[in-house]
């Protein structure tokens, strides 16, 4: 999914999260890439990851210039990506517009409870967080948060377009608020599945409430699950769902 604009400005611009990206730049890589995932701890709905590629443009622009021009300046807002937990909602819909809109290539790809029940949430993760990276059509390197996600014996890897490439990776603790392209991924997975649940899911299992708390664990939600026994969608082999011998709520079909 590109939707690379940065080449209609050319101001020089500096940026603080790019300690990574840039330095895999200067090695001569284009597609840096940074992936993340948002809905493993959740008691219902899917996980899902992005995957963000920026240009290495950015790398040359003057931060310190950026920040006296903020309100002139239509790039201001990478100086506000970060970790999507420290971002409120409404500016986070924003921000995962603008990046799509100027972010080289992204990609989106979500993992059903079905498949988490079956593979267990750590392995999941790592498959819907590979998916994603791979889903950018020339990757290079992944950027992730925390841990590896690739196999330390399989260094080459099939694409969305079925050519066998080479990857390597660098997990980064705390990396969405190091690295750009991690925290471009996180806001745009967080934007993308509190979407889901509220328009495609809610309405389908109103009683839920996965308005409010798109699937998480909080006490409306177990209420709600108490009350009406785990529907579609829940993952069966989380706690308390997986000791629960309550009715299955299936009245409607997901499509």
């Amino acid at each position: 999914m590109p939707g690379n604009k940065l080449n209609q400005d050319k101001k020089t611009m500096k940026l603080t999260n790019i300690k990574y990206e840039k330095e895999l730049w200067g090695r001569g890589l284009k597609f840096v890439i940074g992936v993340d995932e948002v809905g493993r701890g959740c008691l219902a709905g899917p996980l899902v990851a992005c995957a963000v590629a920026w240009s290495p443009e950015i790398a040359t622009f003057d931060w310190e210039k950026m920040k006296s021009e903020k309100a002139s300046n239509e790039l201001s807002f990478l100086l506000e990506i970060t970790d999507s937990k420290k971002v409120s909602p409404r500016k986070r819909e924003k921000l995962a517009d603008l990046i799509k809109n100027y972010c080289l290539e992204y990609f989106i790809v979500e993992v059903s409870s079905e498949e988490i029940d079956e593979l267990g949430v750590g392995e999941a993760n790592k498959k819907a967080l590979r998916k994603a990276a791979l889903g950018i059509k020339n990757v290079e390197h992944v950027l992730v948060d925390h841990f590896s996600i690739f196999s330390s014996e399989n260094k080459t890897y099939q694409s969305q377009d079925n050519r066998m490439i080479p990857i390597s990776e660098t997990p980064i603790t705390n990396g969405d608020l190091l690295s750009i392209s991690i925290a471009s991924a996180s806001i745009i997975a967080k934007v993308y599945r509190d979407k889901l649940m509220r328009e495609k899911f809610h309405p389908l299992y109103p009683e839920y409430g996965f308005d409010k708390h798109v699937g998480y664990g909080t006490k409306l939600h177990l209420e709600a699950i108490s009350k009406y026994g785990p529907c579609k969608i829940h993952r069966k082999s989380f706690r308390p769902i997986k000791n629960m011998k309550g009715l299955f709520v299936d009245k409607n079909t997901v499509p």
